[in-house]
């Protein structure tokens, strides 16, 4: 005795209007979350560029702050130098 034949063709058309409802569905869900992603992206790499900056210009603030006090620790010493010589003489 042989297996009971099975037509060919046999669809389960519930089965398949699920899968295209779902697979539907899906695609609108991934359409929705597609720009809202890309804005996400797009603020992630502003916040990035924006700490990147702020590093840059703190950076260059204390920079510019240790070598303003190297001129002030250099013009005290030069200041003390010249007072030093007039005190000898006097």
């Amino acid at each position: 005795m042989s297996a009971p034949r099975r037509p060919l063709c046999e669809v389960d058309a519930e089965g398949v209007h699920a899968d295209e409802w779902l697979r539907g569905t899906r695609r609108i869900a991934a359409r929705q979350r597609g720009p809202v992603r890309e804005s996400e992206r797009e603020e992630a790499d502003e916040a990035r560029t924006m700490t990147m900056a702020l590093a840059s210009v703190s950076t260059k603030v204390v920079d510019g702050v240790l070598h303003d006090g190297g001129l002030v620790r250099h013009l005290v010493r030069l200041h003390a130098e010249r007072e030093d010589p007039l005190e000898a003489v006097r």
